[in-house]
């Protein structure tokens, strides 16, 4: 992976660099007992966000407190980096 090693045999870190991303997935009913598997379908770079933001106001606001302001203490905002 191009992240974990150091330069010049990796990316090196820059820490004014800021992305989102989304993940496409669909569930599916695995058996009668309604077990459901998650199928990932595709991961976008710079998603079109029409649907998140009609449903919740505030999506963009908290989008930009944590790429930009480090402000990840919203009950809505969930660590998965670890």
């Amino acid at each position: 992976c191009a992240t974990i090693e150091e330069p010049p045999f990796g990316f090196g870190s820059c820490l004014s660099s800021r992305a989102l991303y989304t993940a496409d997935v669909i569930l599916e009913y695995k058996n009668h007992n309604n077990n459901i598997q998650p199928k990932l379908l595709e991961i976008n770079y710079s998603p079109d966000c029409h649907r998140a933001c009609t449903s919740y106001s505030t999506f963009y606001n908290q989008i930009f407190n944590v790429l930009f302001r480090d402000l990840t203490d919203d009950k809505d905002i969930v660590d998965i980096s670890s």
